[in-house]
């Protein structure tokens, strides 16, 4: 059996979004917010390359954007491929920032809200404040705006992270700012048949309980190495506007899954959960943990077709030793609202079995 590691969609609803006319508006993220307007992109990683950009181009010279050492380095291909000048900083254990003495503007400050879960964003803001710094909040873990999460004037969300679409990326700014967005280049061609494709060939294959992991190397999640920056696909927007309604039951059954998981936890050696507690109104993107040997570990649950992956690349730059030990420890596993009992099952007794090795 192979546990599916995304969000699998209905045919029904692959076909209802064929006339691919209606588009979200971004109202779930934006919350009835009339001084802010919402942008999609195809990544996220495109959406933080056009607000770093955009923030860039209306400040004095010396502006550079701050990222945390822990950071998916292919998230930050669009970024570069713009000129955008990087500077990092490290972070602590519990993953909020450790902000160097020397942090100051004129520039942004990405705060991480990591796997879904608020991060200092209170402290966050002062610490912008006083060093004259634009506070972007990295949303790409969060399906919508939660206490404490996506209350600054700048935010990145990736809603094709937690939901079954082949793209999307959602940067919310200040509607002043709106006439300065770039133009992006356009999706790339087939990206939707082939996303649609892949995932009608998984479900067919669960339905007959043929498992596909066949034994291949263990990836590290990413967010996708395309530096350009494209727009999102019609369809894609089709899809989302379609999914909105069910945004609820999407969320109750991730915490549903992320409780499961969090229960098989202290019967498996040497892990050590990050989150002892899910605050109500989050909606976890995985279930993170930390264990000694995480590349062992993930290549033991991968092999028995449950598709944990490890945290992707560092920034070659970002060479901290908290950073690089929550690179080599941390583990991610899926609790997305398409698992099914089943699959669910197969996690617990891959887990127990990835513990005793």
């Amino acid at each position: 059996m192979t546990v599916p590691a995304a969000p699998l969609p209905a045919i029904a609803g692959l076909i209802r979004a064929l006339p691919a006319v209606k588009s979200s508006e971004g109202e779930p993220w934006l919350r009835g917010d009339r001084g802010r307007r919402a942008a999609f992109y195809g990544r996220g990683s495109a959406a933080l390359a056009v607000a770093a950009s955009v923030l860039r181009e209306n400040a004095a010279g010396g502006w550079k954007l701050w990222v945390p050492e822990y950071f998916c380095g292919d998230a930050l291909a669009p970024a570069r491929r713009l000129g955008i000048p990087l500077s990092f900083y490290p972070v602590k254990e519990d993953l909020s920032p450790d902000f160097p003495e020397d942090l100051a503007g004129p520039g942004a400050l990405l705060l991480v809200h990591y796997f879904g879960f608020p991060n200092a964003a209170a402290a966050a803001g002062a610490a912008c404040r006083r060093a004259g710094l634009t506070l972007i909040e990295d949303a790409a873990h969060v399906l919508i705006p939660c206490d404490g999460i996506g209350s600054s004037d700048w935010a990145i969300y990736s809603p094709r992270k937690l939901l079954a679409l082949p793209s999307g990326g959602l940067l919310i700014l200040p509607e002043k700012a709106v006439s300065q967005l770039p133009a992006a280049e356009p999706p790339e061609a087939g990206e939707s048949a082939r996303w649609a494709l892949r995932r009608l060939t998984q479900s067919a294959l669960r339905v007959a309980r043929i498992p596909w992991h066949g034994g291949r190397s263990v990836p590290a999640a990413a967010d996708g190495s395309d530096p350009a920056v494209r727009a999102c696909s019609v369809y894609a927007l089709s899809l989302l506007k379609q999914a909105e309604i069910g945004f609820g039951e999407v969320a109750r059954r991730r915490r549903e899954n992320f409780y499961r998981v969090a229960s098989w936890i202290g019967h498996v050696r040497d892990a050590r959960p990050l989150h002892h507690d899910l605050p109500d109104a989050v909606c976890p993107y995985a279930y993170p943990l930390r264990v000694p040997d995480a590349e062992r570990f993930v290549g033991a649950l991968r092999a028995s077709g449950v598709p944990a992956y490890r945290w992707p690349d560092l920034p070659p730059e970002a060479g901290g030793p908290v950073a690089r030990r929550l690179a080599a420890e941390m583990v991610l596993l899926p609790v997305h609202q398409s698992l099914l009992p089943r699959e669910l099952e197969r996690m617990r007794v891959a887990l127990l079995e990835a513990g005793r090795a």
